[in-house]
């Protein structure tokens, strides 16, 4: 199989049934940032040199689990590959993660590290993502996919914080800073 195709040079692909799908679709915006998120994190895992290896193999499993979104997304959500296994998973990293570096009490600028910094950055498309799906999902109940997206993001954003104490870089709180005087 070639990787080009031709067929999207007029705006258009499709979906696993081979039915046809304008590229500015709302359930294509929602599929192509889970792809970015998605490769996001590879690069994220590239940027840990192999450094934290219990990281990284959380994030390939991150990883899989967007690439099973992507199937649930692919095929319409007539299946559900997220489980709340998935979402607890990511819940229980969380709290072993703020149990090290401890609760915030304030806003903190997104420095640091350049794996932290790249994780908020992560956080900021899986973010995007959420809206996508609301844009992109008919119907009210949402599948899990919605949640574990939200948790995701929450994820990464701890996993920031978590990467800077790891990196023993402190992290750097907002003040109010007054332009006017």
């Amino acid at each position: 199989m070639k990787i080009y195709t031709k067929k999207g040079d007029q705006g258009y692909t499709s979906n696993i049934n081979g039915e046809p799908i304008k590229k500015s679709e709302a359930l294509l915006e929602l599929q192509g940032t889970i792809d970015e998120g998605n490769a996001a994190i590879g690069y994220l895992r590239s940027l840990m040199e192999g450094k934290h290896p219990e990281l990284e193999d959380m994030l390939k499993d991150v990883q899989y689990a967007l690439f099973r979104m992507g199937s649930d997304i692919t095929y319409g959500f007539t299946q559900s590959l997220i489980t709340e296994e998935d979402v607890s998973v990511l819940e229980t990293e969380i709290d072993r993660m703020t149990e090290v570096f401890g609760t915030q009490t304030t806003f903190l600028y997104y420095n640091g590290h350049q794996t932290a910094t790249f994780s908020q950055f992560i956080r900021s498309i899986v973010r995007r993502g959420e809206r996508a799906f609301v844009r992109a999902y008919v119907g009210d109940d949402y599948p899990m996919d919605l949640k574990y997206l939200n948790r995701l993001a929450d994820y990464m954003y701890a996993l920031g914080r978590y990467l800077n104490h790891l990196n023993d870089v402190a992290e750097e709180k907002m003040t109010i800073r007054d332009k006017r005087a």
